[in-house]
């Protein structure tokens, strides 16, 4: 990255950890009918949307693919493009679009990391781990349009 330069993260929670997702990547956040405001500077849309070209975008529980424990189907969907085309990830909250200096975004050594982190970043006070979408595993046969 370049000094001085600023990028755009999607920050949100995941039992009770602070995520990042490059704003590019994240194509929409779905709100699964809790009535939550839309977060700025992303589309904001409803579970119907899921359903586009007559081919719905595969829905996964981000906890359980990270291995966590399941929390029901309360939260946001973020949907992101991955290398299996659009895929919706359920997610505890999303907290909003975050301008953050590229400095503040430190490489994980490989052997230091995960394999869905390639990075933490520090911002107000609060490391976010930077989510590697194309390193989860999503379940056999589960493939979008």
């Amino acid at each position: 990255m370049v000094p001085d330069q600023t990028v755009e993260l999607l920050l949100f929670r995941l039992a009770g950890r602070g995520y990042a997702s490059w704003r590019e990547q994240v194509r929409e956040v779905v709100d699964v009918g809790a009535g939550l405001p839309p977060i700025p500077g992303l589309p904001s849309s409803s579970l119907a949307a899921l359903h586009g070209d007559d081919r719905p975008v595969s829905l996964v529980s981000l906890r359980l693919a990270l291995g966590m424990p399941d929390a029901g189907a309360e939260g946001r969907i973020l949907v992101v493009e991955s290398k299996q085309g659009p895929v919706g990830f359920l997610v505890d909250e999303a907290i909003g679009v975050a301008a953050i200096p590229s400095d503040q975004i430190r490489a994980l050594p490989s052997r230091l990391g995960s394999r869905y982190i390639s990075a933490n970043v520090e911002h107000e006070g609060e490391t976010w781990s930077l989510i590697k979408w194309e390193a989860i595993r999503l379940p056999a046969g589960m493939r979008s349009r």
